[in-house]
């Protein structure tokens, strides 16, 4: 590829025209696109927020880079960055600073995620690091964050824990998860978990410090609130830990959003992710209410200052419940939600019924809740597989590992019932992605054949046993 190729493609890139990139580099021929065009490309789909299919580019032209390729692994640290991927984020970060220590962009990444995730301690570490190499470059990301994020004092979270151990139950832990009290230091906003009571009989994860800011200019100037979310007493705590680390993590990003959009929540605001809200549940978005006066629990605490903060609860939505809210307002919703399910329906559930679902969505043969844990495995576990196994509860009647899409997601494997047609197949509305696992419950005979490597296909012979490809003409 000729020079000047490039810098068209450098042009179009300094003016963010990303689409066109992407057009020219596609419309190549394929011996023609070398791998700095693959990243190239690569880095338009996240500059668009495609980030799974940056990272499906990435990974096809993984082996064929040099180790020390920098913009490789830079394009691949904002991509898992993007996928909320933050533990390969990191890994990527890292091989992008043993590659050059002095790169900037990579402690500034390595800054993002930790902010992200909560590590305070890490965060500050990267973010000297990164203020030493560049201190403009830090102060354009995060320096008007450090100037408003607002911190309570020792004694008015001490305040708070108190309130809270005194109306919603005693703490079981403080993030980090595992320590009990306050931390030494006040820090931005802290998570803890709430033992259940008699009035209260569920865990509650609760905020303390998303109070600290008092909310926007104008109509939530002076607001004050923490958050709470219900969780089932039935579920272990190290569970509840791990299965709804995802409500937590959403605690922390609303309370970063306040304040560095200036803005506020307060009861009947919606806030919608889509299918980015976590990969475990179903849910599009959260909803965020007033407690019920029937737990008989004081919703208000009274800072040594005089003021007030609120605690309101935070209650997972789907997306046609989202809908309606948006169209008949949040009080059509809650009068339709408490019909429903009363104060049960404030306990967050990975299977709760949604109120207007989808007629159109295609039904599963075995709903989630019904899936059980019966497949022992580590790494990537996605697959595809049809809707005449997960729709039709047709038993698989063919299977194939391929090279996988992604190697840290998808295992390679596709599952069919054996009957499909071309013309079906062509359609990707009849296919979906799956957990293994998801498939085993569907039939389970597939599990002892799932360890075979890339290139093995098996069908169900009449006998009902798989057999492997090549005895197929048999």
């Amino acid at each position: 590829m000729d020079s000047e190729f490039y810098d068209e493609i450098e042009q179009l890139l300094s003016e963010e025209k990303y689409e066109e990139v992407i057009s020219r580099i596609t419309a190549l021929r394929q011996d023609d696109v070398t791998t700095e065009l693959s990243v190239m490309k690569a880095h338009c789909f996240s500059q668009l927020r495609n980030y799974r299919k940056a990272m499906r580019i990435l990974e096809s032209i993984r082996d064929d880079v040099a180790e020390d390729d920098l913009s490789f692994h830079i394009e691949a640290a904002n991509a898992e960055f993007g996928l909320h991927h933050y533990d390969l984020a990191v890994e990527e970060s890292e091989i992008c600073i043993e590659i050059d220590e002095n790169n900037i962009d990579s402690w500034l990444l390595l800054c993002l995620i930790y902010s992200e995730t909560g590590d305070d301690d890490k965060f500050r570490e990267a973010s000297d690091r990164a203020r030493e190499l560049d201190e403009e470059a830090w102060e354009s990301v995060f320096g008007d964050q450090e100037r408003i994020m607002s911190c309570y004092t020792e004694y008015e979270a001490e305040c708070i824990l108190q309130h809270i151990e005194r109306e919603f139950g005693s703490t079981i832990c403080v993030t980090p998860f595992g320590e009990n009290g306050l931390p030494e230091e006040p820090t931005p906003i802290n998570v803890i978990l709430v033992a259940p009571t008699l009035s209260m009989d569920f865990y509650k994860i609760m905020t303390i410090g998303f109070g600290a800011y008092k909310g926007a200019d104008g109509e939530g100037a002076g607001h004050r609130i923490e958050l709470a979310a219900f969780l089932p007493k039935t579920v272990p705590v190290k569970k509840i830990l791990s299965d709804f680390s995802w409500v937590s993590r959403i605690m922390y990003q609303f309370a970063e959003m306040v304040e560095t959009e200036n803005t506020w929540l307060d009861h009947g605001h919606t806030i919608s992710y889509g299918n980015l809200l976590d990969e475990s549940v179903e849910y599009d978005g959260v909803i965020i209410r007033k407690l019920s006066p029937l737990y008989n629990v004081n919703d208000s605490c009274r800072l040594p200052c005089g003021e007030n903060v609120t605690f309101l609860q935070m209650i997972p939505l789907y997306e046609e419940e989202i809908l309606h809210k948006l169209s008949a307002g949040c009080n059509s919703l809650f009068r339709v939600f408490d019909a429903e399910f009363g104060l049960s329906g404030d306990i967050i559930t990975t299977d709760r019924k949604n109120l207007f679902p989808d007629k159109n969505k295609k039904p599963r043969a075995i709903p989630k809740s019904a899936l059980e844990d019966i497949l022992s495995w580590e790494g990537a576990d996605g697959c595809y597989a049809t809707d005449r196994i997960i729709v039709d509860n047709c038993r698989v009647g063919f299977m194939y590992r391929t090279r996988p899409d992604d190697p840290r997601l998808d295992s390679g494997w596709r599952f069919m019932a054996g009957d499909e047609s071309e013309a079906y197949m062509e359609n990707t509305d009849n296919m979906g992605i799956f957990k293994l696992n998801t498939i085993c419950n569907y039939d389970a005979d597939i599990i002892e054949y799932l360890e075979s490597p890339v290139g093995s296909a098996f069908y169900r012979s009449k006998s009902g046993k798989f057999l492997p490809m090549d005895s197929w003409y048999e």
